[in-house]
């Protein structure tokens, strides 16, 4: 009678148990790329620096775009994420549109690169490059230094 009673019991408490709690399902895109380190950026973009590729630094707002290849690595304080471009060369200067904005819901911005003399207003230096941000309808309302990339 005891090991009926013991039985009864364990398939109680059995019944009682708790069901796992669900898995969350993997995602099926991937996020946009997001890189938060000095060296996941050299492994987006490699190490060394190819002719046309450029560092421009905005003053207001602060942000800076590293322009290498068809890719733009954009730094704010929201961090780091590297967006595709199309690159076209106009005279001596490249005109990069990009597929998407640099937030998200912008509309996609136009990077503007041109041979022109420039003096950056926050550090005083100097560069042989002249850079305008903007979108299509206003493609140069933001207009900052540009140098070859290192």
């Amino acid at each position: 009678m005891r090991a009926l009673s013991l039985l009864a019991l364990l398939s109680l408490l059995a019944a009682c148990e708790a069901e796992p709690a669900p898995q969350p399902t993997p995602r099926a895109t991937a996020d946009p790329v997001v890189v938060k380190a000095e060296v996941d950026r050299r492994e987006m973009f490699g190490d060394v620096a190819k002719k046309g590729d450029f560092d421009v630094r905005f003053g207001e707002p602060f942000m800076s775009l590293d322009v290498r290849g068809e890719k733009i690595g954009i730094s704010q304080s929201g961090g780091y994420k590297v967006v595709s471009s199309t690159r076209t060369q106009e005279g001596k200067g490249y005109v990069f549109r990009a597929k998407e904005g640099l937030n998200a819901g912008e509309a996609p911005f136009v990077l503007t690169i041109a041979p022109k003399a420039c003096r950056d207003s926050f550090s005083g230096e100097r560069t042989q490059y002249t850079a305008w941000l903007g979108t299509d309808a206003e493609p140069r309302r933001l207009q900052s230094c540009a140098a070859p990339a290192r």
